[in-house]
């Protein structure tokens, strides 16, 4: 039968996993974010060379390209990211006001969360 502190250590560490999945988007979003603004660098960049051989048309169809592009990648990475902030306030509100757990353990949870960065699990029994 299962105690008191086991159920509470459970649903620490079910904080604790989640806390790295919001942490994991919003590192993806910031990761799409920078992607979209190399990308348009890139596209400017090749406008630029284009414009040598094609014009100065070229240039202005790369440079439009180059902002649709990058702004695009840009604004999908911040919904990303903006997605993993939304769950770091909503896991914020639930391990604060959980009575499954001890202060303490409220403390663990959310220090632990601050002080780590995203670690891949080792073992597979850490995603059941």
């Amino acid at each position: 039968m299962a105690t008191a502190g086991d159920a509470s250590n459970t649903i620490s560490g079910r904080y604790t996993d989640a806390y790295s999945i919001a942490d994991s988007n919003v590192s993806w979003g910031n990761m799409v974010k920078t992607l979209g603004i190399v990308a348009g660098v890139v596209i400017a960049l090749a406008g630029f060379l284009a414009g040598g051989q094609f014009g100065v048309g070229a240039v202005v169809l790369f440079l439009v390209l180059a902002a649709a592009v990058g702004s695009s990648f840009y604004m999908f990475g911040v919904m990303i990211a903006a997605q993993g902030q939304v769950l770091r306030a909503v896991l914020g509100t639930a391990v604060n006001t959980s009575p499954l757990l001890s202060t303490d353990q409220k403390r663990d949870v959310i220090t632990h969360v601050a002080a780590s960065t995203l670690t891949a699990a080792t073992d597979a029994n850490q995603w059941g």
